[in-house]
């Protein structure tokens, strides 16, 4: 199971990372500068997404930026293929 936050919910994030040991959470920090965020977000499908202008885009990214997070993995987020991503993950996947 995969679950996506920006971080600029901390209740969220702390609830999320306390499943830690319990569940074997895997915590993954992906980065990627502002325009490409902000592209990738203005461009993807519509449905399942809050329709936000680029003030709230810049905000959230603003707060997931200054994220004090401890990861068990980062990521910089451009140009990586899949290939790439599922070599950086494998050694957090069982099975």
């Amino acid at each position: 199971m995969s679950v996506e936050t920006t971080g600029a919910s901390g209740e969220i994030l702390e609830t999320l990372l306390s499943m830690g040991q319990e569940y074997g959470l895997v915590a993954v920090r992906v980065r990627a500068p502002f325009a490409t965020c902000q592209r990738r977000i203005v461009t993807r499908a519509k449905e399942g997404h809050l329709d936000v202008d680029d003030a709230m885009i810049a905000k959230v990214f603003e707060l997931s930026e200054d994220l004090e997070l401890t990861a068990d993995l980062e990521l910089d987020n451009v140009g990586l293929s899949e290939d790439d991503l599922a070599e950086r993950l494998r050694p957090f996947v069982s099975g």
